[in-house]
């Protein structure tokens, strides 16, 4: 049975692109961070309506600890992965005037080192059973900056388009694809009702379609932009 393993799966796009993939009966692994309840109300709902397993797998993407024990429970588990979906990633919206090291630090670890650790332990399985594809989302912030109260975040997403280029310089077999979303409405964004109404959101499902047809191009290292 083929799986696919989603990043930040509980709640906003990685829940959506969880649910793209069961509608396409893949069997799921879906990692979050701490809400319990959520990620298993999202176990439930997709068992049920899409009648595919789901393995929950909690831990912090940053922490080599965390995602070596989530690589361990795959590898104990014999779970046939096809697919890597990095989607988990945060943002910290300031001034540049108040940006911290702290704050700065953890979009970078989170973004880049998580990215880097999924990538080292998960990824290089793929490419040690000599198929599969990985997803990795970005932002259209790579493309052009938009506001500097994102500075960490767009350095963070530039990094990560670099990132995935050298994988898929080093990956013969599994196929690398870098999806650049533009503004989402998800419930990870505290935007004011009055403000939401002057935004061109990207619409989500086109999103997961994007990230669903890239598991089928064997052109590795391409960048998909979505707006």
């Amino acid at each position: 049975m083929k799986y696919a393993l989603i990043s930040g799966a509980s709640r906003g796009l990685g829940k959506e692109i969880a649910k793209t993939f069961a509608k396409h009966n893949y069997n799921l692994l879906l990692n979050y961070l701490k809400n319990d309840e959520a990620a298993l109300q999202v176990k439930e709902e997709i068992e049920r309506d899409f009648g595919v397993f789901v393995h929950l797998l909690k831990g912090d993407i940053s922490n080599p600890l965390d995602v070596e024990k989530m690589h361990r429970y795959v590898k104990e588990k014999k779970l046939n992965l096809e697919v890597l979906v990095c989607n988990a990633g945060i943002d910290h919206v300031c001034e540049i005037s108040e940006k911290t090291y702290d704050d700065f630090l953890q979009v970078l670890k989170v973004n880049i080192l998580g990215n880097f650790l999924l990538l080292q332990s998960f990824g290089q399985d793929l490419e040690r059973q000599k198929k599969g594809s990985i997803i990795i989302i970005n932002s259209d912030n790579v493309i052009d900056a938009n506001d500097s109260v994102t500075l960490e975040y767009d350095v963070s997403k530039a990094g990560l388009l670099m990132m995935a280029k050298d994988y898929a310089l080093a990956f013969k077999y599994a196929k690398i694809h870098s999806i650049c979303p533009g503004w989402l409405d998800t419930d990870m964004n505290i935007i004011p009702e009055d403000v939401k109404k002057d935004i061109l959101f990207t619409d989500k499902q086109a999103v997961c379609e994007s990230v669903w047809e890239q598991t089928k191009n064997e052109e590795s290292g391409n960048v998909v932009v979505v707006r």
